[in-house]
């Protein structure tokens, strides 16, 4: 799965523009309005923002500091973007927190290395990830599924840190079993009890464990209709 790209513009034809652009490399999302923005991050996470800085009602300086206030979005990269770069703008928005800044004259390539760069960086140091209604903290060692605290035990908590790490590809038994016990000497039942306890425990959850046989286990998002 392509890693998702918020872009907010209030001008339609910068929208359009950009999501052509990068749809190559990203899924692409769009939002005229900050607002439309900070709703939807209250449902889903985004691996980096492209944001406009001169905007109405809500600039992009302001929806920067919505960002970095946000624990989920704290330190997710921030792209600040202008048609009228100046080196003032530029240093307002490094000290504002902005992970990096271009202007409209910026060539497709550059921006789409600079965008990898930093989503690779961010998405390496990250401890907090979301997905759907479950948040996990690697630091903490907590798990909520919505605003319930789960109790998972140690090793369960391994799994499910492991799959959501690796999402969206496959985790191979091996390597399950590998960041886990760090051995592969390990009874197939034993793994098997583990991952049937926590699709229990997460039968409420948007995604599943999916089992692929020989290919490994991954995240699949249920289909609720």
């Amino acid at each position: 799965m392509k890693p998702v790209v918020a872009y907010v513009d209030d001008d339609f034809s910068n929208l359009s523009f950009y999501k052509e652009l990068l749809s190559s490399n990203f899924a692409v999302e769009t939002f005229s309005r900050s607002l439309d923005l900070t709703k939807a991050m209250e449902k889903k996470s985004f691996d980096c923002f492209i944001v406009d800085i001169y905007m109405p009602v809500v600039d992009g300086f302001q929806l920067l500091e919505k960002i970095r206030t946000n624990p989920e979005t704290s330190k997710t990269p921030v792209f600040l973007v202008t048609s009228n770069p100046h080196d003032e703008l530029k240093v307002n928005s490094f000290k504002q927190g902005a992970a990096d800044f271009f202007d409209r004259m910026i060539k497709k390539d550059e921006l789409i290395a600079r965008l990898e760069s930093r989503i690779k960086s961010h998405r390496e140091s990250i401890s907090f990830f979301k997905m759907g209604s479950l948040s996990i903290d690697l630091l903490q060692i907590e798990c909520y599924l919505g605003r319930e605290k789960m109790v998972l035990t140690l090793l369960e908590f391994k799994i499910l840190s492991k799959l959501i790490q690796s999402y969206p590809n496959k985790v191979t038994k091996a390597d399950l079993v590998h960041s886990i016990w760090g051995k592969d000497l390990v009874n197939a039942n034993n793994l098997n009890t583990h991952l049937y306890n926590l699709r229990m425990k997460l039968a409420d959850w948007d995604y599943e464990i999916d089992n692929h046989r020989l290919e490994g286990y991954l995240l699949t998002q249920k289909n609720n209709e």
